[in-house]
């Protein structure tokens, strides 16, 4: 494998929002961000020497993967944060640039879980107020017509862990229902099951990389829709609608090699269908501050 010969973002762009995070309260450097931050420009600039050493390192070609997986969730989560209260929003900063493991952990992780929370409000913004809360749901929707909502996300460990999650976040939404909440969003972080977690992952053009992480997640999502459908899974009817989010970072070897930041989106709706013309309104519209230019695939339903 051999290093990049031109860097994920621009230093600026990272700089700036490592910088953005530090304004609020929130230090990266001497964190895993800044090893994040150091790697991708040791790759753009390496030496011979560094090229040797990184082509026997297999942990050092997963910190590559995982460096430019986080580091795009970083920037994509940036874009929400000034809708969002300021205390809550520093208060998930610090445990996401807590000093947790450089790689994906086996186990829970909770920094990891905590921006794919950012990550989710910035995709829902503009069609929906996002908030968070202190110790409530992951994140909390406001709607002019149709109402508060609640979203719950989990990151399954792998595909068998799927459905356990589904059922858990049924769980949770039912509880927020009883809080109040009219309407449930489950959330499933597929970078686990899909592998683009601290793995290589490579492809030969660009069209190659991002055709394989939408294959991956269309699969994921088709899983979502057919145990949501199963009336022995107690997703619904506390969810109303379902996303799937896949994110990572192929080397893409051709014409040159370069680390390509993908993010890939499969939203569809769950429950018992169709659903009133004001949530599918609700949830179809899109206006705000989109990540549009970030997202590889944005799609409703399964379709290819």
């Amino acid at each position: 494998m051999a290093p990049l010969s031109a860097p994920l973002f621009s230093s600026a762009d990272i700089d700036r929002v490592l910088e953005r995070v530090r304004s609020l309260g929130v230090e990266w450097r001497g964190t895993r961000f800044e090893k994040y931050r150091d790697e991708l420009a040791a790759q753009v600039s390496s030496t011979p020497a560094f090229v040797e050493s990184f082509r026997g390192d297999e942990q050092r070609q997963r910190l590559m993967f995982e460096a430019g997986a986080q580091l795009v969730q970083v920037v994509m989560a940036e874009r929400v944060f000034d809708l969002l209260d300021t205390r809550l929003l520093a208060a998930s900063l610090r445990i996401i640039f807590d000093r947790g493991p450089e790689l994906d952990a086996p186990s829970d992780d909770r920094p990891r879980n905590t921006l794919l929370e950012l990550v989710v409000a910035a995709l829902l913004a503009g069609r929906f107020t996002p908030e968070l809360t202190k110790r409530n749901e992951d994140v909390r929707l406001i709607h002019p017509v149709i109402g508060r909502g609640a979203v719950e996300s989990k990151r399954p460990l792998h595909a068998g862990t799927l459905l356990s999650n589904l059922e858990t976040i049924g769980e949770q939404l039912r509880a927020r229902a009883r809080l109040g909440s009219q309407y449930g969003v489950a959330v499933i972080g597929g970078d686990r099951i899909a592998q683009t977690s601290g793995h290589a992952y490579q492809a030969e053009t660009p069209d190659e990389a991002y055709s394989g992480i939408q294959a991956r997640a269309l699969s994921i999502a088709g899983d979502v829709d057919h145990h949501a459908a199963d009336p022995a899974c107690s997703l619904v009817p506390a969810a109303c609608h379902a996303i799937v989010i896949v994110t990572g970072a192929v080397l893409v070897r051709k014409p040159r090699p370069i680390l390509h930041p993908i993010s890939c989106v499969i939203e569809l709706p769950v429950g018992p269908l169709p659903h009133s013309p004001a949530l599918q309104r609700a949830f179809q519209a899109r206006r705000g501050p989109a990540l549009a230019d970030m997202l590889v695939d944005h799609r409703f339903g399964l379709k290819r």
